[in-house]
């Protein structure tokens, strides 16, 4: 499935593989595509056209794709990228070869109870939703099935996740064992600033300020189609400029465009998508012997050795750019060690 243009027709058009055949679509009720966004806002509309009534001796897989890009119609394209990744590793399997006529409300309860028992993802809640919206689509499509039949187990506890940091010392020996200047600087970001992963792909040579560094965009590349989202920060308060640290400005190289992507993939027009980033981290981590962390864990590794060395949460929370310290706080509180022993010896003190 993809968005083109054509010159002869000064338009853009979506074609779509079905079962073999190519089908291709170059206007909707409204007239031809005269921007990209049309067309793609059209995708869904098309897809569900061609998708016909399961048959008894079909099967769930050839409404797999279809379901994934039925999402675009209704969701952020970020959100549709989460839902298809946990649908593929999570739901796809249990309908995989089954048969549409196999389909009832008894069968989506053994899958949610296989999904409760033998899952552990970081989001249970998307889990379901994902599988709700499925159960949704294949009703479009001429079952009628409940979509209420995928719940989590609220007896389930689900165990607190785990992040893994490194301190200064150990960060420093990873990035001697990397040798590229730009992913030096790359990696020098992360941690010194701790950016997220969006936030230092979208960093432009322009950001790097006399004053600091301007955190003002976010960027996500999807990995096949290789598409460029800009968006802004997270929040409002993300968008900011911090102060220079010299460990991160000697590695940005003078006289280069301002408006160009720091950080460009292979094909040097574009930044490169994460997946790229955690090969990266992966293979630098192997040479120096340490565990890999994953991107964002880059951040949580900044949080935690600033907070090590005593530095207030206040300032902390200011570096990281979050909306107010309590977000901090939730996040780090296992950071702050003796806090309720402090209470204690106040009033030891004071009665003392």
């Amino acid at each position: 499935m993809a968005v083109y243009f054509s010159k002869s027709r000064n338009a853009w058009y979506i074609r779509y593989s079905w079962k073999g055949k190519l089908y291709y679509c170059y206007r909707s009720s409204s007239g031809v595509f005269v921007t990209k966004q049309l067309a793609k806002d059209y995708e869904p509309v098309f897809v569900s056209g061609l998708v016909e009534a399961p048959v008894a001796s079909g099967l769930c897989d050839s409404f797999f794709e279809p379901f994934v890009l039925s999402l675009k119609g209704s969701l952020k394209d970020s959100t549709v990228y989460g839902f298809a990744k946990v649908f593929d590793k999570y739901v796809a399997p249990h309908f995989k070869g089954v048969k549409v006529s196999a389909l009832d409300d008894g069968f989506l309860e053994f899958v949610n109870r296989k999904l409760n028992l033998s899952v552990s993802v970081k989001d249970p809640q998307r889990l379901f939703s994902v599988c709700r919206h499925f159960v949704l689509f294949l009703n479009r499509q001429g079952l009628s099935l409940d979509p209420n039949r995928f719940y989590p187990n609220k007896r389930k506890v689900r165990e607190p996740h785990v992040y893994h940091v490194w301190d200064l010392p150990t960060f420093e020996r990873f990035l001697s064992f990397e040798k590229d200047p730009n992913w030096i600087l790359f990696f020098s970001v992360l941690y010194y600033y701790g950016l997220r992963v969006g936030e230092a792909l979208g960093l432009q040579w322009g950001d790097f300020t006399g004053h600091g560094l301007r955190i003002a965009r976010m960027v996500s590349v999807k990995n096949l189609s290789k598409e460029l989202e800009v968006t802004l920060p997270k929040t409002a308060s993300s968008v900011s400029t911090l102060p220079k640290v010299e460990a991160v400005y000697r590695y940005v190289l003078p006289g280069l465009d301002p408006c160009s992507w720091c950080f460009l993939g292979r094909g040097g027009s574009q930044p490169f998508g994460q997946t790229t980033v955690v090969n990266r981290i992966k293979l630098v981590s192997k040479k120096a012997g340490l565990k890999w962390l994953s991107p964002h864990e880059f951040r949580h590794s900044c949080a935690s050795y600033l907070i090590s060395q005593g530095v207030p949460l206040r300032e902390v929370s200011k570096w990281l750019r979050h909306s107010n310290e309590i977000v901090t706080a939730s996040v780090y509180e296992h950071l702050l060690p003796g806090e309720i022993d402090k209470v204690g010896q106040f009033w030891d003190k004071k009665m003392g």
